[in-house]
């Protein structure tokens, strides 16, 4: 039994390091932030949402709702180039947010407020789902992000 943890262990150990060195690149990346990725943070309700970029650039915030099978609201209008900020609170049980076409999927914690922040660089229709299964309607979970020029 030792010898299978310590060989586990020996496997393990180079993944468990490259995980670490891979959480401070992103950190890193987070201070400048790119169009097109995401930052995203948990806050507690009621918490004040503050974030460095939030202070250097305007951002458009929008609350947002996940629960069985629908995310409140389900349609988004924004232009090509506005920074969102996405606050959304899954009310019942764990949902997800993914918008493909800009490399995002994030869970969302029941009774947590989940901060999404983006920048849409192309213009378009784009829909966004619940990536996290939740129930026999998780298929329909969706919304649609309506990007103008």
């Amino acid at each position: 039994m030792k010898k299978t943890i310590a060989t586990l262990l020996l496997v393990l150990s180079p993944l468990l390091l490259a995980g670490c060195e891979d959480e401070q690149t992103t950190q890193e990346s987070d201070q400048a932030a790119p169009s097109g990725t995401v930052k995203t943070e948990e806050i507690e309700p009621g918490a004040e949402a503050t974030t460095e970029t939030a202070t250097k650039v305007e951002v458009r915030e929008i609350t947002m709702t996940a629960k069985k099978f629908e995310f409140t609201p389900d349609t988004i209008t924004a232009k090509k180039g506005e920074k969102l900020r996405l606050e959304i609170t899954a009310t019942d049980v764990a949902h997800g947010f993914a918008i493909s076409e800009f490399n995002i999927n994030q869970p969302i914690d029941p009774g947590k407020t989940t901060i999404v922040e983006f920048i849409p660089d192309k213009a378009g229709e784009f829909d966004f789902s619940c990536s996290v299964f939740c129930g026999g309607g998780h298929g329909g979970m969706r919304g649609k992000l309506v990007v103008e020029e």
